[in-house]
């Protein structure tokens, strides 16, 4: 099944303020918007990425309400509805919900390939090719998929993954059963998950299915669910457009770089 076969849908979590990049990355110039490797800045590279996968209405952009015009001034051709500006920060799960219920609303039930604004990956070809295996088990299996990156030093500022058996091999892409999901660790541990040899860095990077994440969102973060299910109901109203403009079990490793 090919990427034109595929309900698929991109959404670029872009929201996050680049402490740890500090003082190059600021509040007001967080590190997804500056070009620290070429002419392009890590956001438009993480758009770069998938363009060739699908149309630029089928890519959505999260980001802080502050920095909507930033991200339209570096992906003029996105559509304006496209760009997201949430008017407040909160945790991750909360921009995955708000995607996945936008995507829901506009899309069906499509396959969403959530991902970064602040990865440096390459080979591109190889990260497609990794992402498109994905989007086919997520689709025909109505499973959740996650990246992982093999770890090269004992990171305390990352989560990590740990990963049981193979799963499926797709065209030399590995799938793994996904253990665990652990938090930040302090420096004993990682060198621990380091030497187990069975965890990756947690690449913040999923794909899955409209209703699968919803699902699972529905059950474990009713709150969230309702919340987020609620702004999105007002996407394409005069109310809605106003208030965003305004206010507005598997896993698969891939190396990549963490900025």
């Amino acid at each position: 099944m090919e990427s034109s076969e595929l309900n698929l849908v991109a959404t670029i979590m872009a929201g996050g303020t680049g402490t740890r990049f500090w003082p190059m990355s600021t509040k007001a110039r967080p590190k997804q918007f500056l070009k620290l490797f070429g002419d392009r800045s890590l956001l438009q590279k993480s758009y770069d990425r998938i363009r060739d996968l699908l149309p630029v209405e089928r890519i959505l952009v999260l980001t802080n309400a502050a920095h909507v015009q930033m991200v339209r001034e570096q992906l003029p051709e996105l559509p304006h509805g496209n760009v997201i500006g949430e008017p407040l920060k909160r945790d991750t799960a909360a921009a995955v919900g708000l995607a996945a219920a936008l995507c829901r609303r506009r899309f069906g039930n499509p396959v969403i390939l959530t991902l970064t604004a602040d990865h440096l990956i390459e080979p591109v070809d190889l990260f497609q090719k990794t992402l498109l295996s994905a989007a086919r088990k997520a689709s025909e299996d109505n499973v959740l998929y996650t990246f992982g990156i093999k770890p090269d030093y004992p990171a305390t500022g990352y989560g990590y993954l740990e990963f049981g058996k193979r799963v499926f091999q797709d065209d030399g892409i590995d799938h793994f059963e996904l253990l665990r999901f652990k938090e930040k660790p302090d420096l004993e541990t990682a060198k621990g998950y380091l030497s187990l040899g069975r965890f990756y860095w947690n690449s913040g990077m999923f794909v899955w299915t409209a209703e699968a994440i919803l699902r699972e969102m529905e059950a474990k973060l009713p709150h969230h669910y309702r919340c987020m299910t609620m702004a999105a109901s007002s996407d394409g109203s005069p109310h809605g457009r106003r208030s965003w403009k305004t206010r507005s079990t598997a896993f698969t490793p891939f190396p990549l770089t963490t900025v």
